[in-house]
């Protein structure tokens, strides 16, 4: 299965969510119960440093701004969610293009082997400077 592609948009100082529904390729929901999920962003797709990650399991330690970030498996309904707090967004100002990509380890034969990991979705990440924030206390 190759990877499909979609570019992400993110306005800084808003909170972000993305949901994705995984069909097979007769467009059945496929069931994702007891995979996980990982996705990183990137200023390129050689760079060494993560701008942000994200786990549905999360590893320790995670990378500073995912404490708040949230990916979350759907299993029966083969949909994924991603959700970057408001907070989370506004720091994104050191970078405003980036790449990302979105897998899924597989625990069994769901996605065809044991243990596979599946890169669902790949592409481009946008950031749009927030122009209304708080001012003061």
């Amino acid at each position: 299965m190759s990877a499909g592609s979609y570019d992400i948009y993110i306005e800084r100082g808003a909170t972000f969510t993305l949901d994705i529904v995984c069909l097979d390729s007769n467009n059945a929901v496929t069931d994702l119960t007891g995979c996980n999920a990982r996705m990183q962003i990137r200023r390129s797709i050689n760079d060494p440093t993560v701008l942000d990650e994200f786990f549905t399991n999360p590893p320790t330690p995670v990378s500073p701004g995912s404490l708040t970030n949230e990916l979350t498996i759907y299993g029966t309904e083969g949909r994924i969610s991603l959700v970057i707090d408001a907070e989370v967004t506004s720091a994104y100002t050191a970078w405003k293009k980036a790449v990302y990509d979105l897998e899924v380890i597989a625990p069994d034969v769901r996605f065809p082997i044991s243990g596979e990991i599946t890169r669902l979705l790949e592409g481009n990440v946008e950031s749009s400077p927030e122009v209304t924030r708080q001012v003061g206390p």
